[in-house]
Order: structure tokens, then sequence, then C-alpha cells
């Protein structure tokens, strides 16, 4: 990724409801860093998703089940 760079992507859930999420990075791309900026995207935009790096693969997966 690139710093100080817009990004949006859609997620589709299981019942195919669509979302777009949209962040812009600052100066450090991290993994750790970029992950918090969605997560925190899906927060501001009222979603109930989460993003997570586990065992080096980037997973979203929905808090209610």
């Amino acid at each position: 990724m690139a710093v100080s760079t817009a990004y949006a992507f859609r997620i589709t859930d299981s019942l195919g409801t669509t979302s777009d999420i949209e962040f812009t990075t600052g100066t450090d791309v991290t993994w750790g860093k970029v992950i918090g900026l969605i997560n925190t995207a899906f927060v501001d935009a009222i979603l109930d998703y989460k993003c997570e790096l586990i065992n080096g693969d980037v997973r979203f997966s929905a808090l209610k089940t």
C-alpha cells in the first residue's frame, strides 16, 4: 500500500448484503496500522465486521453470527 492514499472496497456478506468501505493511509502502512484503519472504517460506517491478520492471512468476519 502507498502512503497518504485513499482506498475503497466492497464487502458482501453471506446474505448478499453489500457495504462500501473507504479509508486513507497515513505515513505508516504496516499491516497493523492498515487493519486498524479498516476496522475504524467499519465502526464509522456502523457495520458489524472486523478485519484481522491471522497466521499471515488478512481475514474479514462478521461480529454477529
